[in-house]
């Protein structure tokens, strides 16, 4: 409204810093459930954004002109309105409490923990994961607009790209349970493959539809997966430095994907984007196939 720059990026890094925080909701339902229901935990916890994948692009029109002429002023008072709104919500959820004689047992070195195959795997796999899906959802909007796209156009493919995140989460963690994550980690890295595809084959509103449906189910796929490999990688007194590292590799790539999405698509272009992914991609799929090698030496 004060068309304020420097308090702009200040309201935005607070709802950065509500991001990290309400990460860390998976991990804590993981903590408490037993080791069995931990895929399913985690999935069950992402599972609430299929809210966010319907009416998030509704909010965003109806708050685009709310304001008029000072447009997407009411988009910001809804993320204000909504994110205040969370306190409810976890106000009253319970937990027990950590137990003493946990906190006192000896705790491997992070460097130990961190350099096994499988944390090595879901570590990369859910980070890459992450920044290539916020790279390719914040260049698409971009990119439909240059190729002469609606407002509205850009809003439905955002909104399914949402629900093709979220809406999996009902299933993966079961998918996890019966299949195992590495399997599910592979199956998620084919989904951004296709994604890249579809990227590339063409310009018209159902080449980005499927594209972005792409990113969203590969998102789920790495992020769950990942996350789920993650809890079987430490031991429950070593899980908040495990999990700490976790999601700061996390926001990293995060962080260095929203900085770059736009001057790369303004200096590179939306296919050149995409062909950039191609090497992230490959690097989570080494790690990944870096981690099948001790169990398959061990079946063997």
């Amino acid at each position: 409204m004060w068309s304020d720059f420097v308090l702009l990026c200040v309201g935005s890094a607070l709802v950065g810093a509500f991001t990290a925080f309400a990460a860390f909701y998976r991990f804590a339902a993981a903590d408490i459930a037993p080791r069995s229901f931990k895929p399913r935990a985690i999935s069950l916890c992402l599972a609430g954004g299929v809210v966010g994948a319907f009416f998030g692009p509704e909010i965003a029109k109806i708050g685009r002109d709310l304001f008029e002429p000072i447009i997407y002023a009411g988009c910001y008072l809804a993320v204000a309105v909504l994110t205040f709104s969370t306190i409810g919500a976890v106000a009253f959820v319970k937990s027990p409490l950590r137990r003493a004689e946990a906190n006192s047992q000896p705790q491997r070195p992070l460097t130990e923990i961190i350099s096994h195959p499988n944390a090595i795997a879901a570590m990369v796999c859910a980070a890459i994961g992450y920044g290539v899906m916020i790279l390719l959802m914040t260049s698409t909007p971009l990119a439909m607009q240059h190729d002469g796209h609606s407002f509205d156009d850009s809003a439905f493919v955002i909104q399914w790209h949402a629900l093709a995140m979220f809406g999996p989460s009902f299933f993966t963690g079961s998918l996890i349970a019966r299949l195992g994550p590495k399997r599910i980690l592979l199956a998620g890295l084919g989904l951004k493959i296709a994604c890249l595809s579809f990227g590339l084959t063409g310009d018209g509103v159902w080449y980005y539809w499927l594209a972005l449906v792409c990113l969203g189910l590969g998102w789920n796929f790495l992020f769950v997966g990942g996350s789920a490999l993650l809890t079987a990688c430490h031991k429950d007194h070593e899980r908040a430095k495990v999990q700490g590292l976790n999601d700061f590799l996390v926001a990293f790539t995060i962080t260095v994907a929203s900085f770059s999405s736009g001057y790369l698509h303004s200096h590179i272009g939306w296919e050149a984007v995409n062909l950039a992914m191609i090497p992230a991609l490959l690097l989570a799929a080494l790690a990944l196939l870096q981690s099948l090698r001790p169990a398959r030496a061990a079946a063997a």
